[in-house]
């Protein structure tokens, strides 16, 4: 297993990716970034601005690590895994890696996402043990749940097919901007495996398919639409 992630990490981080996009290394001079985004277990997000090169500047977000270890794992194998993704339109797109910090911790350079995108959910609690916690008032008409499926379905389908399992696909790493778009993102549970289509990968897979399972039930949960209605058919049987 180890061998494996090596070979990927080499082979992700450094060559361009399926759209011919090259992660590039983003150098940060000074430990104040920008204003802050948020706070999370793993570290801090901070609002950034890129000057490359040969063009005008790149706003971004860029994520900190506070230490060597989160409560995920270890942040080398979260970057790994989040530049091995690629790009997808449902997934939150990684541009590239922090280096040369003042402190030396390690960091993703991210695409800035638009303020209108809030998470789905919050994290599990010990009362709900394994199911996020949605506010009360949450619910969806059809046609957005049915885009915030196919979006994170979409998604999960790409990273199955680079050998990447995302490990936590759950409401709390979903962002969606209340018409329906969703991406994923968060990639500190992730992992690679053979995506040979032999036993293990199957069964990998398959439990990724179950959380995705769990989310088509939350979402159905908090639709308005009644159950003869076309799209419920649809939604239930993805």
């Amino acid at each position: 297993m180890a061998g494996l992630f090596r070979q990927s990490l080499r082979r992700r981080s450094g060559s361009p990716g399926a759209d011919g996009f090259v992660h590039r290394r983003y150098s940060l001079e000074q430990p104040g970034v920008g204003a802050s985004l948020g706070r999370r277990r793993f570290g801090f997000i901070h609002h950034a601005s890129y000057q490359p090169a040969d063009g005008p500047a790149e706003p971004v977000a860029v994520k900190l690590f506070k230490g060597a270890v989160t409560s995920d794992g270890l942040p080398c194998s979260e970057m790994a895994a989040a530049i091995g993704a690629d790009r997808h339109p449902s997934l939150i797109g990684v541009v590239g890696r922090v280096s040369g910090h003042p402190a030396g911790v390690s960091g993703l350079v991210m695409e800035l996402i638009s303020p209108d995108f809030k998470r789905l959910a919050g994290p599990p609690s010990f009362d709900s043990c394994t199911r996020d916690i949605y506010p009360a008032d949450t619910r969806f008409d059809m046609a957005t749940a049915l885009h915030i499926a196919h979006n994170i379905a979409a998604a999960a389908r790409h990273l199955h097919e680079r050998g990447i399992m995302h490990g936590d696909l759950y409401g709390h790493n979903i962002l969606h901007c209340g018409r329906g778009r969703a991406l994923l993102g968060d990639f500190g549970a992730a992992s690679f495996y053979h995506a040979d289509g032999g036993a293990l990968a199957q069964g990998l897979e398959r439990l990724e398919v179950r959380a995705f399972g769990c989310l088509l039930e939350e979402l159905l949960d908090r639709c308005d639409a009644l159950p003869e209605y076309p799209e419920t058919l649809e939604l239930s049987t993805l």
